[in-house]
């Protein structure tokens, strides 16, 4: 299930971001991130292997690691809570600047 933007504690932008995730098994993915907030952010992914409650470590593109929890996954697309919220200008700098470089 996905959460409405009225259940979300922040407003997510829309981004084009290359990341990468570790689970706790030591498996690493690159995948995109579609939209962001300082509190988490929704990844595009096919076939993806993770569950709700997995927890994972972040990089976006070279910032991080983010520690982070799935909170649902549905067909290609993964929604992340970040353990800790984005520092403002890490959030502004991934939302500004590193989208900007992939359009």
């Amino acid at each position: 299930m996905t959460y409405s933007d009225q259940e979300r504690r922040k407003p997510r932008q829309d981004v084009k971001v290359l990341a990468k995730y570790r689970t706790g098994r030591g498996t690493q993915m690159d995948v995109r991130v579609i939209d962001i907030s300082e509190t988490g952010c929704r990844l595009f992914e096919k076939r993806s292997p993770l569950s709700a409650n997995d927890k994972i470590s972040m990089r976006i593109e070279a910032l991080g690691p983010f520690d982070a929890e799935v909170v649902w996954v549905e067909v290609d697309t993964i929604g992340i809570k970040f353990v800790k919220p984005l520092y403002g200008p890490v959030f502004d700098h991934i939302k500004s600047v590193l989208s900007e470089s992939l359009i």
